[in-house]
């Protein structure tokens, strides 16, 4: 969500069963051009299945960011999420 400037929340995933592993190294955002790490945390409520990704800093304006999920993404009985991503871009 890019509201105005700063953006506060990098994105969130819904998943259609109860995961393990989710963390900065597993649900990573980047730049989208050069793919230069951005600092965030992870947040997962088992209850909704639902994972918000927080960005540590303010992301830059007008700026396409990539979000990954890798395979260290579980289900409860170990096996992995296929690795998938996807692009948002901030406004002004």
């Amino acid at each position: 969500d890019a509201t105005k400037g700063a953006a506060t929340r990098a994105g969130a995933a819904r998943f259609s069963e109860a995961v393990k592993g989710l963390g900065s190294g597993s649900m990573a955002p980047s730049t989208a051009a050069n793919v230069v790490g951005v600092s965030a945390t992870v947040t997962y409520d088992p209850a909704t299945l639902y994972a918000v990704l927080r960005p540590s800093a303010a992301l830059l304006p007008n700026t396409t960011y990539r979000v990954a999920l890798s395979s260290r993404i579980t289900d409860l009985i170990g096996n992995p999420l296929a690795w998938t991503w996807w692009t948002f871009t901030t406004g002004p």
